[in-house]
């Protein structure tokens, strides 16, 4: 394709000066960023070969290296006189508009006050790693943990305090999961999940019995501003640290149903514990 005009503005959108442009007619190409490159390669012969509109969204790394998003809307058409096929494309930075999208789907799937994820993200992960889980034949363990006498922390010390603790084991489970797949989700109230892919039960088991280890020795550490009960004796302990655990395993194969999303706390049950 031969260049015809080029809108000095295209130099402060990408660093790049109107002359550049036209004298390389494969720059647009080159600057795409490979991953992108395909897809809109394909999209916009298909508008060519239709004599059509498109709408593309991809990134571009300008002549300063500085990687952006753009949204280019392309216009194929055929001159009445000459039948010769033109174009004219509009190219418009929309990095910001990326960063607000990506920032407010993060909202929407991130627990605020742990900064893990919500339900609704653990159930995508949950029904992602089952898809994988049916493909491989590999078991797929899910564990659920409780805050024991939650509400009473609440009552007796005020929904400040009870956050500090929800906050305080969303941090120490998250510190007995090993591996990047490993997923922690506060499912509800003082409840959490942890999704295990590849993980059969006596893995789970294990990981469960850390995390209930690692609760109780935080939650009878001394605290003279508390006075609970820390197994059956009066210490000064900080509330909120025992935790009860169910385990459940999965056995999925290629023959398996899709995922179901409604987790609950059958399957082997470890670890009941009272503050």
């Amino acid at each position: 394709p031969v260049t015809k005009y080029v809108n000095p503005k295209i130099e402060e959108l990408l660093g790049y000066t109107p002359e550049e442009w036209t004298k390389n007619p494969a720059l647009h190409h080159q600057i795409i960023m490979t991953k992108d490159r395909v897809r809109v390669n394909k999209e916009i012969n298909q508008a060519r070969q239709n004599e059509a509109q498109t709408v593309l969204e991809y990134r571009v790394k300008r002549k300063d290296e500085k990687i952006i998003w753009i949204r280019h809307i392309v216009n194929f058409y055929r001159d009445s006189g000459t039948e010769k096929l033109y174009s004219i494309e509009l190219l418009r930075d929309i990095s910001q508009e990326k960063a607000m999208a990506k920032k407010m789907e993060k909202m929407a799937f991130t627990d605020p006050l742990t900064k893990q994820d919500n339900r609704r993200s653990f159930e995508v992960r949950f029904e992602a790693a089952w898809e994988v889980a049916r493909r491989s034949g590999k078991p797929l363990s899910i564990l659920l943990f409780d805050i024991d006498k939650f509400k009473r922390i609440n009552d007796k010390f005020g929904l400040v305090e009870g956050d500090k603790r929800l906050k305080a084991i969303a941090k120490l489970i998250k510190r007995q999961l090993r591996r990047r797949v490993e997923v922690l989700g506060r499912y509800g109230g003082e409840e959490f999940a942890v999704l295990l892919p590849d993980t059969d039960q006596d893995r789970a088991l294990m990981v469960a019995e850390n995390i209930r280890r690692a609760a109780e020795e935080a939650g009878c550490r001394v605290n003279p501003k508390y006075r609970l009960k820390c197994r059956g004796k009066s210490v000064n302990c900080i509330p909120g640290f025992t935790v009860s655990g169910g385990v459940k395993t999965f056995k999925i194969d290629r023959h398996s149903g899709p995922a179901k999303t409604i987790i609950n706390n059958q399957g082997s049950k470890q670890g009941r514990e009272s503050s």
